[in-house]
C-alpha cells in the first residue's frame, strides 16, 4: 500500500473536510423536516371542522337529537291516542 499524501501527519489525515458536507446535509435535512411538519399542521388545521363534534359524555352530535326535536324530551313528545270508531 502506498501513501498518497506523505506530507500529512496522522492527525491531519483524520481531520474532517473543510467544506463540511455532513453538516450541510444535517442542517438542510432538519430544515426540511421542520417545513414538512409546519405544512402538515397547517393542512390539518385547514381541513378540521371548527365546530365541536362531541359532547361531554363522549357522544357525537350525530347521535344526539337536536334541542327542539321531540326525541330530546320524551315527556313533550306527542303520544298517539286511539280513536274509537275506526
Amino acid at each position: 500500500m502506498t501513501d498518497d499524501k506523505p506530507d500529512l501527519t496522522k492527525t491531519e489525515v483524520r481531520q474532517g473536510n473543510s467544506r463540511k458536507m455532513n453538516l450541510r446535509v444535517l442542517i438542510i435535512g432538519i430544515v426540511l423536516v421542520a417545513i414538512g411538519f409546519a405544512v402538515a399542521l397547517w393542512y390539518n388545521s385547514a381541513v378540521t371542522p371548527e365546530t365541536e363534534t362531541t359532547i361531554e359524555s363522549g357522544e357525537t352530535l350525530d347521535e344526539t337529537a337536536p334541542a327542539g326535536s321531540p326525541a330530546s324530551n320524551p315527556d313533550d313528545a306527542a303520544v298517539p291516542v286511539p280513536v274509537e270508531g275506526e
